[in-house]
């Protein structure tokens, strides 16, 4: 029941019906209104606004601090004895290294010489070029310091001199090895036979990554040096090629060096055996049959390719015979040659021409041997030197 209220006290005007009556009115509708009741339930909530406009973008952050300049790579070429700073190249920020060598090549053989008609005089072989080995290793793992040996060329053979009879020339001497110490072995390629009447000879075998290739020696193929059988057989892998004493084109090599020039008995001379890695061969020197007809000098062979020849150019045989050519010095990849051969002479009291010197690590050419007669005998032309070998490292 609502609460009561006392009515209003009336104005005591008798005129004044109308404001009366509002107030009466007023009194009544007091009177129907009840108590406030409890709060209602919270109403669900409403949908989420919209999303508002993006911020401003933030100011740059400062400059981060430079980063260290990276390594470049580099190399470094060794044509002589010396050492290999492992230390130094690590304190320097390198971490690998892939080194190179190839060892000497051999020296060509020296021409022979008659004093007389009814001896044939066979030229001078070519000596064998050096291995190529290569591998990489990580600095880590070497010695400090590392000693570097650079295996020198083979010696030419001398000529033989002016005398009153038929002599042979010397032979050349077989090249040197080059290593990177412990780590890694190029052997030299074996030295070339001199002139020697009436005898067929093979060239200095090409060396091996596992040991020198054999000295040439008349009526006697060569053997090229290891891993493998060498011989007078194709080879590959890290053989070096032998030379034979009775076939007609020398053999190539794949890491082995390719053999030097030999000569058969028929008086037709092989060119310098070649290498797709190694150094190549020596020519053979020119030289005369029985009749003291010529008997041409050869090319020495190649380094880049595996085909016969192609490198120092032979001498001229003949009544004024040339030198041959040395071979291109090149590099441990390609481009270096074998010595060509020396021309031989055919004209009494005459100098045959000298063998070529070898390129890098390739084998020099022969010696031309020379005719003569009675009282009057030709001089041997002396071979060519084979070419040192070398080694580079590169670094990264």
């Amino acid at each position: 029941m609502p609460p009561s209220r006392r009515f209003p006290r009336l104005s005591q005007q008798t005129g004044d019906v109308e404001r009366l009556r509002r107030e009466v009115e007023a009194w009544l509708l007091s009177l129907g209104e009840g108590e406030q009741g409890p709060p209602g339930p919270p109403g669900p909530a409403g949908a989420d606004g919209a999303d508002g406009a993006d911020g401003a973008d933030g100011a740059d952050g400062a400059d981060g601090a430079d980063g260290e300049d990276a390594t470049p790579p580099t190399s470094v070429v060794y044509t002589s004895d010396g050492s290999f700073d492992t230390s130094q190249w690590i304190a320097d920020g390198y971490v690998f290294a892939r080194v190179v060598c190839r060892g000497g090549g051999g020296g060509g053989g020296g021409g022979g010489s008659t004093n007389g008609s009814g001896t044939a005089m066979q030229g001078a072989t070519g000596g064998g070029g050096g291995a190529t080995a290569e591998r990489t290793f990580r600095l880590s793992d070497l010695t400090d310091p590392v000693t570097v040996t650079i295996g020198a060329g083979g010696a030419y053979g001398a000529g033989a001199p002016n005398t009153a009879s038929s002599v042979s020339g010397a032979n050349g001497s077989a090249g040197g090895t080059t290593s990177f110490g412990s780590y890694l072995t190029a052997y030299g390629g074996g030295g070339g036979c001199g002139g020697v009447a009436s005898q067929a000879s093979g060239g200095g075998a090409g060396g091996g990554t596992g040991s020198v290739g054999g000295n040439a020696t008349s009526n006697t193929a060569t053997t090229g040096g290891r891993p493998g059988p060498g011989g007078s057989t194709g080879v590959s892998g890290g053989n070096g090629s032998g030379s034979s004493n009775n076939a007609t084109a020398s053999l190539g090599a794949e890491w082995g060096g390719g053999c030097g020039g030999g000569r058969p008995a028929a008086g037709i001379g092989q060119a310098g055996g070649s290498s797709l890695y190694g150094g190549g061969g020596g020519g053979v020197g020119g030289g005369h049959n029985a009749v003291n007809a010529a008997v041409a000098a050869t090319a020495g062979g190649s380094s880049g390719q595996t085909l016969a020849g192609g490198g120092g150019t032979a001498g001229t045989t003949g009544v004024a015979p040339t030198n041959g050519a040395d071979g291109a010095a090149g590099d441990l990849f390609s481009g270096s040659t074998g010595g060509g051969g020396g021309g031989g002479s055919l004209t009494s009291g005459i100098a045959a021409g000298d063998g070529g010197a070898g390129g890098l690590g390739c084998g020099g050419g022969g010696g031309g041997s020379a005719w003569g007669t009675a009282g009057a005998p030709g001089t041997g032309g002396n071979g060519g030197d084979g070419g040192s070998g070398a080694l580079v490292v590169f670094l990264w």
